[in-house]
């Protein structure tokens, strides 16, 4: 990303940062549950009537982020669990707790 950034095309622009891979909020819920080591189970989910014009799914468009270069290096679970463990690191060394084992 920050290769992209210092290209002079990129300048006062706004980029989409992801994988362009489509994700229900579901999905990303269920994704995020898995980082942290939760049993998606335990969440409470309560689906209200849908308004139309409602997206079933979200999308970054990263074609032009694409053009300068940028690749996706993790999948969206591999990001999310990249940045609990990020997270984590000092809350492990203060309680002396060691993170979830990742799947």
């Amino acid at each position: 990303i920050v290769d992209c950034l210092f290209n002079p095309a990129a300048r006062h622009r706004v980029l989409n940062v992801g994988t362009g891979v489509g994700v229900t909020i579901l999905e990303l819920i269920a994704a995020l549950c898995e980082a942290l080591c939760r049993p998606f189970e335990y969440v409470t989910i309560t689906q209200g009537e849908p308004t139309v014009g409602d997206p079933l799914y979200n999308v970054g468009e990263v074609r032009e982020i694409a053009a300068l270069g940028f690749r996706a290096a993790w999948t969206l679970r591999e990001g999310l669990t990249k940045l609990v463990q990020a997270r984590q690191q000092p809350a492990v060394a203060v309680r002396g707790q060691a993170p979830c084992a990742a799947s």
